[in-house]
């Protein structure tokens, strides 16, 4: 395809797109250039401002199964009618650069097969993620710090916890707890204005349940914009026949 050909079909697709929608792709397409340079501080946890609550509110579906196997060699992941083994230690990368394996990147990321797991083996994958999947590395965008992919994560992350039922003090959280809490950070200052639909939603039950799962001035503040997001999406999203704007059934 030429470029002129890609030009055209770009403004074609643009004349379509609100304006707001639009801006937001533009402001965060800079915030990500600049991010290579000078990466911004994500808040972490602080006393008062963001602590575990004691009871993290529990998942509320039954666990998927059927992702993730336990092999001699290591492990094997199944997304989208697709097997691919690993070794013991994860390549976060496989199975391979490219778009036509980006979805597949984006569900190894996705972590759901974690639902399929135990908490030793669970925790273990959890804290591989954290190890090699640091913030704001080149591309971080397309899969691991993706905002709908890390909205995803993160709930996984969290419903884990509780289902496993793991003390907020038991030790191999902390890591995770300070993770969780730059994830968020993130996805507050990365929400998904220049997608909106079912992306942002997504977003906004992140935030949402982050602000359950943890307490302090910083959760609180999460809930606000996250509740606030629902009430404007909610009027724009759910037409008045109660179908979903963009007309899908599934959604």
């Amino acid at each position: 395809m030429s470029r002129l050909t890609r030009l055209r079909r770009s403004v074609a697709f643009a004349r379509h797109v609100p304006v707001g929608q639009l801006l937001a792709r533009a402001r965060l397409t800079l915030q990500r250039r600049r991010s290579l340079k000078n990466p911004p501080h994500l808040e972490g946890r602080a006393p008062g401002q963001l602590q575990p609550t004691p009871s993290p509110p529990a998942p509320r579906f039954p666990p998927r199964t059927g992702q993730v196997e336990r092999t001699p060699s290591g492990w094997r992941f199944t997304f989208l009618g697709r097997t691919v083994e690993t070794g013991n230690a994860i390549d976060w990368d496989a199975p391979g650069p490219g778009v036509a394996n980006q979805l597949w990147r984006m569900n190894l990321h996705y972590m759901e097969y974690l639902e399929g797991l135990d908490a030793a083996a669970g925790l273990d994958l959890i804290h591989q993620w954290i190890a090699a999947n640091p913030p704001f590395q080149p591309g971080y965008w397309h899969d691991s710090w993706n905002s709908y992919t890390l909205s995803l994560r993160v709930m996984v992350w969290m419903q884990r916890i509780a289902a496993w039922g793991v003390a907020p003090s038991e030790p191999a959280l902390a890591p995770i707890h300070a993770s969780l809490a730059q994830q968020l950070a993130f996805l507050e200052r990365n929400l998904e204005l220049d997608i909106g639909g079912n992306h942002l939603v997504k977003n906004i039950k992140a935030l949402t349940w982050g602000a359950a799962f943890f307490s302090g001035t910083i959760a609180e503040r999460w809930r606000a914009r996250a509740l606030a997001l629902l009430d404007k999406e909610l009027a724009r999203q759910v037409l008045a026949d109660g179908v979903h704007y963009e007309r899908s059934p599934s959604y």
